[in-house]
């Protein structure tokens, strides 16, 4: 798993809750972009709008009743996703959740930008710009456990799950 860090945004320590989590200003703050992973079971590899259907349709199914933002499904990069929206708070003040989930790898992706309501269009560029440049290997694909052998520390910049593992 390989993107590139929004310019600006720092990383949070490692948890088991997560693959990556960033925040733009304040640690313990908003805005935060947070990449989970759960196993993917039966649901196909959503590389086109055609195979993010039924994705799209276990999210539906996911999601309380009282969910008032549709489902859609887009293509950003060479990814494609399912995008949702929550309406949450922050630390009592109202806040917005967007959330794109894709199939990669047999693994079900879900990023997640938490912000303050007012702010969220300030911050969707910054959730693409993670989205359109995530790369998931595949077991096809060269492992990230062979890139960077030697050692080296990565580029702050560049975000590679297999080194928070």
């Amino acid at each position: 798993m390989q993107s590139v860090m929004p310019q600006g945004w720092k990383f949070l320590p490692r948890s088991s809750d997560y693959l990556f989590a960033a925040y733009f200003q304040e640690k313990g703050g908003v805005p935060r972009l947070v990449l989970r992973e759960t196993e993917a079971g039966d649901l196909p590899m959503t590389d086109s709008a055609e195979t993010a259907k039924p994705l799209a349709e276990l999210v539906r199914k996911e999601l309380p009743s009282s969910q008032e933002s549709p489902l859609s499904v887009l293509n950003v990069g060479e990814n494609w996703f399912v995008r949702y929206e929550k309406k949450m708070s922050f630390r009592s003040l109202p806040a917005s959740g967007v959330f794109l989930v894709t199939v990669q790898g047999g693994k079900r992706f879900t990023l997640e930008l938490l912000t303050y309501a007012d702010k969220k269009e300030e911050f969707l560029p910054a959730l693409y710009r993670f989205a359109a440049d995530l790369k998931v290997e595949t077991e096809s694909s060269p492992s990230s456990a062979e890139v960077g052998a030697d050692g080296e520390e990565a580029d702050e910049s560049q975000v590679d799950s297999s080194a928070s593992q």
